[in-house]
């Protein structure tokens, strides 16, 4: 996980400095709700946080890349434990909508690299494994500008049919 994060940090630092001349570049922060599904154990929900550099196109189409760190959480059936930590790496593109001056709409299309470390323990036997897929990642938001360059944001992303993410957070243009 933390050669993991260091990679994304590392990634957007490189971009942000490669990026810094052009306008209209920015920087997502959010933090939120997560979910991840699993059949046996139901629902693993935990605070997550995304980081996001993303550049306008045009007056109506952004493009972004990023890292979320949906959390680990673990769950208990009997005398067997779960454990899930789920993370993605995503780059998709956001169509926008300016509905009033302050307050824009959008939606994202784009695909995610999912990846799932899940572990499952009981007093017989301890299973490990490390799972990682692409899948189409799709969601809606909104933003609200307080300046021209900070926006807070509130974001839902399905990173695949069983990786949720609700978020709020700031956006900082430069």
């Amino acid at each position: 996980m933390k050669k993991f994060l260091r990679m994304a940090l590392l990634g957007a630092a490189l971009v942000t400095t490669f990026s810094a001349q052009a306008e209209d570049v920015y920087v997502k922060l959010a933090v939120g709700q997560s979910a991840y599904k699993d059949i046996d154990y139901g629902t693993f929900n935990q605070t997550g946080y995304l980081l996001g550099l993303g550049m306008a196109i045009d007056k109506n189409w952004d493009v972004e890349i990023g890292y979320a760190g949906l959390g680990k959480n673990t769950k208990s059936l009997n005398s067997v434990s779960q454990t899930y930590d789920v993370n993605v790496f995503y780059a998709a593109g956001i169509g926008k909508f300016e509905a009033t001056e302050a307050i824009t709409l959008y939606g994202k299309l784009g695909v995610g690299i999912n990846r799932v470390e899940s572990s499952e323990v009981s007093p017989v036997f301890s299973i490990t494994g490390k799972e990682t897929f692409t899948k189409v990642l799709y969601g809606v938001g909104a933003s609200y500008n307080f300046t021209k360059e900070i926006a807070g944001v509130i974001d839902y992303t399905a990173y695949s049919s069983d990786v949720h993410f609700l978020s709020a957070g700031v956006r900082y243009g430069f």
